[in-house]
């Protein structure tokens, strides 16, 4: 639910913030969205299937990747306004959680997680949870029931 919750409040404010991305910086992101493709494909599927899908990427996964370099901005300017951070405390927390559900010590993953370079990806994911928990708090919600009935031929 907080998943679906935040998918509808990134569209939303997608939808009512119109502002042009550098193009560089769309690049940028399907590059980075072909690699971590590549990375996590590779070798657990055929080699010209593979490649085959990140051709496909390159050509259609333009308005993916500028979709997500708006909402990154959005969220950074938000967080900005609205002085949203994340402490030390935050983060080894989500990393002890993070470590518990791998099987594994806090100490160990944050050492892994600091020669990949995850810390920061951490400390963003949980910046940007508060954002869209700030968004949630003032959101209006609508609850509506889908037409399931069986269109008449």
């Amino acid at each position: 639910a907080a998943l679906s919750l935040r998918a509808c409040s990134a569209a939303s404010l997608l939808a009512r913030c119109s502002f042009e991305v550098p193009a560089g910086v769309v690049e940028r992101q399907l590059q980075s969205q072909i690699e971590s493709t590549h990375r996590q494909f590779q070798g657990r599927v055929p080699h010209d299937v593979l490649h085959e899908q990140l051709s496909r990427m390159q050509e259609t996964g333009r308005p993916l990747a500028e979709r997500r370099v708006r909402e990154a901005f959005l969220l950074d300017t938000l967080a900005a306004k609205h002085a949203i951070a994340v402490s030390d405390e935050e983060v080894d927390t989500r990393l002890a959680e993070m470590a518990e559900a791998q099987g594994m010590e806090a100490d160990k993953l944050r050492e892994i997680a600091k020669g990949q370079g995850w810390l920061q990806a951490i400390e963003l994911e949980l910046r940007n949870r508060k954002v869209f928990d700030l968004l949630a708090s003032h959101a209006r919600v609508e609850e509506s029931v889908a037409d399931v009935s069986p269109n008449p031929s």
